[in-house]
């Protein structure tokens, strides 16, 4: 890499990092990824489970928040997948961080993060983590409630604050207001005790929740903000940043939903913020990685169950994929497909053409019989 961010192939330097991994993603490049897995999983023990990644998709992603929420600066959110290769990936595109503990700050600052461009996004810190972002400059972080201010008061002083208020929505799948945020009635009460401790407060912040479909959720939280962004001066407070947090689809058969929100938080951000004096970020994680990974684990024994309600049989497929298991309650939302792989090549080729072209990527089982 030189002194441009850009790369050099073949003596041509190519400038622009999302052309150049996105060239790599050609129809032969998915040929020889699954010619490889079934490979692979050959060689390896029956119980063995490895995952791929598609970092074209997660260029693709890229792109498409860059066009349609081109005015907001995305903090990809650590917890979602902490993987090396996409912690480098996110800092060669240009994202911030979203950290909600100090390992996952480590892991940014170890993976190239600038600290100045991660938010210690967790309401409730240890002290010694507050210890560590303020000797290393990571100073940006959200609160909801006096204790924290306190706690932060002592350890990081010089702090960049951002109140986090509570989205009410109900339409969400996980509704992380039950657990985090600040009730608007209460805003002014921290605002004036951030004052008394000399602290400086720089924005408001939100998350609606998972896997979010209303728009209007969103666009009441941004409309509540700026209501705190008002209160805050007659404080002394100069807001600067607006954190609309993430909550977005990231399956690509769900894609428009993504579309259709972010049409309206941008139009609702620039319709409550029009001085431009105000930064807008959010932390998508889901959306970012949710349909770029493929598992590929080996089915370890099957057995048919009668159904008595339908009086039909279904068949139950035992795998072996990780020692926590790597879905969750709601993996339905993100277009799950089993892709068998040892079967007939043929047959698994014409699966792959029709699902894996440039953009034709969902998050897949790979199954591989037990031979």
């Amino acid at each position: 890499m030189n002194e441009t961010n850009g790369f050099v192939k073949n003596g041509t330097e190519i400038k622009n990092v999302f052309d150049f991994l996105s060239s790599k993603s050609s129809h032969e490049f998915y040929e020889t990824v699954y010619d490889f897995l079934k490979q692979t999983g050959k060689q390896l023990p029956e119980d063995q489970a490895f995952y791929t990644f598609d970092l074209a998709d997660i260029l693709w992603k890229t792109q498409l928040w860059n066009q349609k929420l081109s005015n907001v600066t995305p903090y990809y959110a650590v917890k979602a997948n902490a993987d090396p290769v996409l912690m480098k990936l996110f800092v060669l595109l240009g994202y911030g961080f979203d950290c909600s503990t100090e390992g996952e700050i480590r892991l940014a600052i170890k993976s190239g993060a600038d600290p100045r461009k991660i938010i210690f996004a967790h309401t409730i810190k240890t002290r010694k983590a507050l210890r560590y972002a303020s000797s290393i400059g990571a100073d940006l972080m959200t609160f909801d409630s006096k204790e924290e201010l306190f706690k932060i008061s002592e350890e990081f002083p010089t702090a960049r604050l951002i109140l986090r208020l509570k989205a009410e929505g109900g339409q969400e799948v996980y509704n992380l207001s039950k657990k985090f945020g600040s009730d608007l009635s209460a805003a002014e009460e921290l605002l004036l005790q951030a004052k008394e401790l000399n602290l400086n407060m720089v924005g408001v912040s939100f998350h609606v929740g998972g896997l979010c479909e209303n728009s209007n959720v969103y666009t009441s939280a941004i409309e509540k903000s700026r209501l705190v962004f008002e209160a805050a001066q007659k404080y002394g407070f100069k807001f600067t940043i607006m954190d609309i947090g993430a909550g977005f689809f990231g399956s690509t058969e769900k894609e428009y939903i993504f579309r259709k929100v972010s049409q309206d938080i941008k139009k609702s951000l620039e319709g409550n913020f029009p001085n431009g004096d105000v930064e807008f970020i959010a932390e998508p994680g889901c959306y970012c990685v949710g349909s770029a990974v493929s598992l590929t684990t080996s089915i370890l024994g099957k057995k048919s169950v009668h159904q008595k309600e339908t009086n039909q049989i279904s068949r139950e497929y035992f795998v072996s994929d990780s020692f926590y298991g790597s879905f969750f309650e709601h993996h339905d939302m993100y277009d799950v497909k089993p892709v068998p792989v040892l079967v007939s090549f043929l047959i698994v080729f014409t699966i792959i053409s029709a699902e894996m072209g440039f953009r034709k990527t969902e998050k897949r089982i790979v199954l591989i019989p037990n031979l």
